[in-house]
């Protein structure tokens, strides 16, 4: 990273009498993709093998030199010296010094094993292309006059001294300096102790990668490492800065570090990184190492990222992410902005709407259809991958084609059979409205809202939590941390926080899992028929979603009856490193009890539930129901109905619009039903 000053003073004198020593000359040229640049030595073959090398060949250059210098750079976060020249693949845990950076602009006739975050910043600007010396007698010795150099170093004083000779240096805010660091610029700490690359700076910071530093906070120079850093502006550590005259491309996207306007392109975590199954799902499906570098194609509209990278075993795994500053970091951008035409067409083909959308070229983005009044489009949303001149079509219904759509997915035992009978007669009502040619769009509208208010009179509205500040017992080992349970947090009402705060109660439940069994008393004989319970998920602390929750009843804590079990979870709140889940039994009939015993089964070493809950809910619709609208009852026989769920029929399955009617006569021979037809 850097050197001390005596070994500085020493290295710029050896560097003088090495003059002998040429280098190959080497045009400076633009390349599609970095491709190792040979100075003293070539790539060495522990490099060559690492992930460190596979990084910097997935660089593409552009000819914008602060651009490309930091994406070299930024490439190799995470890298640490090793102990010999064949130990520098950068997954050492040595403090030899020998690092690929020092190996590449050679050893002066001292070895390889002095101070090398300066030598790490050579490294990147010698690899982006901006610099071009032949003759090691040319590395940053005097280049007095010459401003439009950007020089090669070793050594962090001779550096300094040379920047300032030229003009190219800015004294940091501590000594007396106004200047505001840019990307690309060098900083230096110290007394010209050490030195970094500055990424991007605010009204307060300065984000840096270097060499030779280490992982915590604080100027380190002689760390080790290859790290991102962050320092006050106004720090006293900091000397100033080494502005640097690269060549720029106005044509080249620019990278705002910061993250706050992220494009398509190369990014590298910064962090172990949960990867989710979707922009807005909660489920993680696997944890991205860190330092690992990922290629992102699309930004959702919340805001996360849309990864695709390659897991240590070669599988490829494509998901999303968050995209958090400090821990995930722009190398490239790949962003070209091209216009699309968003086209709306009603299901006839008829054009209602058109707009302009506009996206980075080769990326792909959710599109929240636009609102057109009087109709709904038939899709949510809409993936877009963005090319030049292309048309995205929409198809819309009118609201009351959508509304009868909607109501035709909807299942009984969600509702009462009152709110049942409501349902069915605003479904016909709506039905009637749609064959009707002279219905006019007053009618329409009323029939629909009608319709959809009927849809959504389910019985979850009405209820009703019977548990809050219900005492109750629980079994395990628990936490005597502040996750300890306090014999209230479970029925204190407070759901969804996330696992960051007091309000969860955590237990051991031994290495391969067990049950948590929780005993709550509703003070008083009540009706119920909900049952549910709040747990949370971190993964990096052994804390996995419930197997299975099982509730039984009781009226005297003595004797029990099973109401249900189950082992589907609904996702509520997320966060980088927590995940929010619930769990729910409703039963088909009341239960009356005063006693309701909670059995929670976990995978793992630990359960982590921060509620428990009781409710009385309307209860829903039960026994035989029609089908498609048609006053038939289902009747035992030859005809045999099943459902996406592969059930008879009944008021838990009943489905109006994926029900399929499959007729099939039983064989005595064969002690099967044979199937004879199948028809919607």
């Amino acid at each position: 990273m850097f050197m001390k000053k005596l070994i500085s003073i020493a290295l710029c004198l050896v560097m003088l009498m090495a003059s002998v020593v040429a280098l190959i000359p080497e045009m400076l040229t633009e390349a599609n993709a970095a491709t190792y640049r040979s100075a003293a030595n070539g790539a060495s073959s522990s490099y060559k093998s690492s992930k460190y090398y596979e990084h910097y060949t997935r660089i593409p250059l552009t000819g914008d030199g602060a651009t490309d210098t930091l994406a070299l750079a930024l490439s190799q976060l995470g890298y640490h010296e090793g102990a010999n020249t064949s130990d520098m693949a950068g997954d050492s845990g040595s403090s030899g010094n020998y690092t690929e950076y020092n190996y590449n602009m050679g050893n002066f006739g001292s070895g390889y094993t002095y101070d090398w975050c300066a030598t790490f910043c050579s490294w990147a600007l010698y690899q982006s292309r901006v610099t071009n010396q032949s003759s090691m007698n040319d590395w940053a010795r005097y280049h007095i006059g010459d401003a439009n150099y950007i020089w090669r170093e070793v050594g962090c004083p001779s550096w300094v001294q040379n920047l300032k000779s030229v003009g190219k240096w800015k004294y940091s805010q501590y000594y007396g300096g106004s200047y505001k660091p840019k990307s690309g610029d060098l900083i230096f700490f110290r007394d010209a102790a050490h030195i970094g690359l500055v990424l991007y700076s605010d009204s307060s910071y300065v984000y840096t990668v270097e060499g030779n530093t280490s992982d915590a906070s604080g100027i380190e120079p002689s760390g080790g490492g290859v790290y991102f850093k962050t320092y006050s502006l106004s720090n006293s550590g900091i000397d100033g800065y080494g502005v640097l005259p690269y060549k720029t491309d106005s044509s080249v996207k620019k990278i705002d570090y910061s993250g706050a306007n992220p494009t398509a392109g190369l990014y590298i975590s910064n962090s172990i990184k949960y990867v989710y199954s979707s922009s807005t799902s909660s489920t993680v499906s696997y944890n991205m190492p860190r330092f690992t570098l990922f290629e992102v194609t699309e930004i959702a509209s919340n805001g996360r990222l849309k990864a695709t990278y390659k897991t240590s075993s070669g599988t490829t795994v494509t998901g999303w992410v968050l995209n958090n500053s400090d821990r995930v970091i722009q190398v490239t951008s790949s962003a070209e902005p091209v216009n699309m035409t968003l086209k709306c067409v009603d299901d006839k083909g008829n054009t209602l709407k058109t707009q302009t959308i506009t996206g980075n070229k080769g990326s792909t983005a959710t599109i929240t259809p636009p609102a057109i009044d009087g109709y709904a489009c038939t899709q949510s949303s809409v993936s877009v991958t963005y090319v030049s001149g292309g048309t995205v079509t929409l198809v819309y219904k009118t609201i009351l084609d959508a509304a009868i759509d909607n109501a035709s997915g909807t299942r009984y035992c969600d509702y009462t059979p009152s709110a049942l009978a409501t349902l069915r007669s605003a479904y016909n009502e709506a039905v009637a409205v749609q064959k009707n040619t002279s219905a006019t769009a007053t009618q329409k509208t009323t029939a629909a809202n009608k319709l959809n208010n009927a849809v959504a009179d389910t019985i979850y509205k009405g209820e009703s939590v019977v548990s809050v500040g219900a005492s109750y017992t629980t079994s395990a080992t628990e936490r005597t941390d502040k996750w300890k349970d306090d014999g209230e947090c479970l029925t204190d009402g407070v759901k969804n926080k996330l696992g960051i705060d007091e309000g969860y109660a955590g237990w051991a439940v031994g290495a391969e899992g067990g049950d948590v069994e929780i005993i709550v008393d509703l003070g008083a004989t009540v009706s119920s028929n909900v049952y549910r319970i709040y747990t949370s998920v971190n993964s990096d602390w052994g804390i996995n979603l419930p197997d299975k929750l099982t509730v039984s009843v009781s009226a005297d804590k003595k004797t029990w009856t099973e109401v249900g079990s189950t082992d589907s979870e609904t996702a509520t709140v997320s966060n980088d490193v927590w995940q929010s889940y619930y769990m729910t039994i409703r039963t088909d009939a009341a239960q009356t009890a005063r006693y309701v015993k909670f059995v929670v089964s976990a995978p793992s070493a630990h359960a982590w539930i921060e509620e428990v809950e009781v409710a009385s809910s309307p209860l829903g619709a039960m026994g035989e129901i029609y089908v498609d609208g048609i006053n038939t009852y289902v009747q035992p026989g030859k005809t045999v109905i099943f459902t996406p769920a592969f059930g008879t029929i009944n008021g838990k399955t009943a489905n109006h619009k994926w029900t399929l009617n499959i007729v099939a006569e039983w064989s005595s021979a064969d002690n099967v039903y044979i199937v004879k037809s199948v028809s919607n």
